[in-house]
């Protein structure tokens, strides 16, 4: 995992949260929808995972990387017969969460999680910041029972010659390597969408409305692909 001092620093600064519009989320949002608001946008996003979930999602659902709760929080309230946990590397990130939802510290590569004992799973844009998206596989697919779901959004650049690199793993990733890396994980996927122009480039619009248009450049500049997958264990 990254150095958590400056990304926390950035993502719990008061500038980023107003670029949030102070909603707890802290995704790129999914503007497809007509979202007149970056909460509205990023609540649509975490649906959409939610969406794919099964009709009867079990009992427990893990949300890996859940950032400062609002997802979690929007899952719980979904799904309010299930039991929603979710982790987060980051203490300060969770001192936060904790106040939406249960939570835990953990890392999302090396899961304190009982095998077999996880229905389904959600993941909304952090596996680009864990320290081997195969290790997160890995473990999911041990924890998972048989047949168990897992939503998941990731981001894969071509360049790192932009602002937000430093935040991302240096694992070289793409939408073949997530096909490889879920196969030999035991997985099967279900779907696989490319929705970068509902997510990476409106948000790079509104970012450049709210009056950054270095930090907009630098987003389109990265070479985003936006992916949203659902996936399951095989066995």
């Amino acid at each position: 995992m990254l150095d958590l001092d400056p990304y926390d620093s950035l993502m719990l600064a008061p500038a980023v949260r107003a670029l949030f519009g102070g909603s707890g989320f802290y995704n790129v949002g999914d503007w497809s929808g007509g979202a007149t608001s970056v909460a509205a946008a990023c609540r649509r996003l975490v649906e959409r995972h939610l969406d794919l979930l099964p009709p009867a999602a079990g009992a427990t659902l893990l949300d890996a990387g859940c950032g400062l709760g609002a997802g979690t929080e929007l899952a719980a309230q979904r799904l309010p017969h299930a039991r929603v946990l979710g982790i987060n590397l980051s203490v300060r990130q969770l001192a936060q969460a904790s106040r939406r939802v249960a939570c835990a510290a953990m890392d999302a590569t090396a899961l304190a999680i009982a095998s077999r004992s996880i229905d389904c799973a959600i993941s909304v844009e952090a596996a680009l910041h864990f320290r081997s998206r195969r290790a997160f596989f890995s473990e999911l697919a041990r924890v998972l029972r048989p047949g168990g779901v897992v939503v998941m959004s990731d981001i894969y650049v071509r360049s790192r010659k932009w602002d937000g690199a430093w935040s991302m793993s240096d694992e070289e990733f793409d939408c073949a390597e997530l096909a490889r890396a879920l196969f030999e994980c035991g997985f099967h996927i279900d779907a696989l969408h490319d929705i970068t122009d509902a997510t990476w480039l409106p948000f790079a619009d509104y970012v450049e409305r709210q009056g950054n248009p270095s930090l907009a450049a630098s987003l389109r500049a990265a070479g985003a692909t936006y992916v949203l997958t659902r996936f399951r264990a095989v066995s």
